[in-house]
């Protein structure tokens, strides 16, 4: 009978505890959900806002810096809504600048 080791629930992995973000990393900050963040982003060419759909791209595939990484706006759920932090699109901001070159 082939025997599986139990994993191990005291001890992590070095890549596990870098990658896995604090559960709380939104607290103290200014919460909002995605439609009213939608105001934070500069307007398109066209004039129309950031859409919300836009949003969701950032959290959930990121964009791609260029280089093979991916920079993703951080997310949390509050409720049935998904939020982020007036703060987290700040830095999201200055992140994506930054990759591609820009001065902050």
């Amino acid at each position: 009978m082939n025997s599986i080791p139990p994993r191990s629930t005291t001890s992590a992995s070095k890549a596990e505890l870098v990658e896995r973000p604090r559960a709380d990393w939104w607290k103290g900050e200014q919460e909002m959900p995605f439609a009213r963040a939608t105001t934070l982003f500069p307007r398109c060419d066209d004039g129309r806002p950031v859409s919300l759909h836009a949003i969701y791209r950032y959290s959930l595939a990121g964009l791609s810096l260029g280089d093979g990484r991916r920079l993703r706006l951080r997310r949390f759920k509050s409720g049935p809504r998904w939020c982020t932090t007036a703060e987290e699109v700040e830095r999201f901001k200055i992140a994506l600048t930054r990759a591609h070159g820009g001065d902050v």
